[in-house]
């Protein structure tokens, strides 16, 4: 045997299949095979040298951690202390009207807000004006998050389906409730937001806006031909 140690009951033990000679398990793997002299079964371990890999990397000097952390401080210290845009607001209670208007509406109405503006010293008039086309889809992502606008443009089905939801303030009364304005200029409803910061605020934008939005040139044509072409297609879901 390798270790010229007896056996002993319970040891793990390998028969050699050539001479039947028993050996430690131990034995066995440290020989590489039987350990009997002139035994043919000896098995040639075939040893290489362990491959180095890669080696670690260098370390990081010192300078490199103390600029980053001095770097990472700067940026946290510039996000709470850069100075801010000034405040269009002012500390003025804002409203803000969102609706769809093309190139020359959107100059129209930006400067009827300007005008507002300028007169206010307590109400600020915000205009969100979008294309045509991206009202809705805008409406419903910015209700979901939280950021409704305080006065906004709903086309006739979209009314109904907003106050049956609660998301619009009555303007009218109990008896009689009213959801939505006619737009001066187009066939839609301006309404307001249920849960706005400032109604009273809002209520005064509100009859500002029907008193100078330009007006459309035959409502009444207007109206009869959006009844005839309908709405259009109206996106689902709603996240208030």
């Amino acid at each position: 045997m390798h270790c010229q140690q007896p056996l002993q009951a319970g040891d793990d033990i390998v028969e050699c299949p050539r001479c039947h000679a028993f050996h430690h398990v131990d034995c066995w793997k440290a020989r590489g095979g039987c350990a009997r002299h002139g035994c043919p079964q000896v098995a040639q371990a075939v040893k290489g040298e362990r491959p180095t890999g890669d080696p670690p990397p260098p370390p990081v000097d010192r300078r490199f951690i103390l600029g980053g952390v001095v770097v990472g401080i700067a940026l946290i210290s510039a996000m709470f202390f850069w100075p801010q845009p000034p405040d269009p607001a002012a500390g003025r209670q804002k409203v803000v009207f969102m609706a769809e208007a093309d190139i020359t509406e959107q100059a129209q109405w930006q400067n009827l807000a300007n005008e507002f503006n300028e007169d206010q010293e307590t109400l600020y008039l915000d205009m969100q004006l979008l294309p045509y086309g991206n009202m809705e889809m805008k409406l419903v992502v910015v209700m979901a998050a939280g950021e409704s606008p305080d006065l906004f443009t709903l086309t006739s089905d979209r009314l109904l389906q907003y106050a049956e939801r609660g998301a619009l303030s009555n303007l009218g009364t109990e008896d009689e409730p009213v959801w939505g304005i006619p737009h001066p200029g187009q066939p839609r409803y301006i309404a307001m937001f249920a849960r706005t910061e400032y109604p009273e605020a809002a209520y005064v934008v509100l009859e500002y806006l029907l008193e100078h939005l330009p007006e459309a040139d035959d409502p009444e044509a207007m109206w009869e031909q959006h009844s005839l072409s309908g709405p259009g297609a109206t996106p689902g879901g709603f996240g208030f």
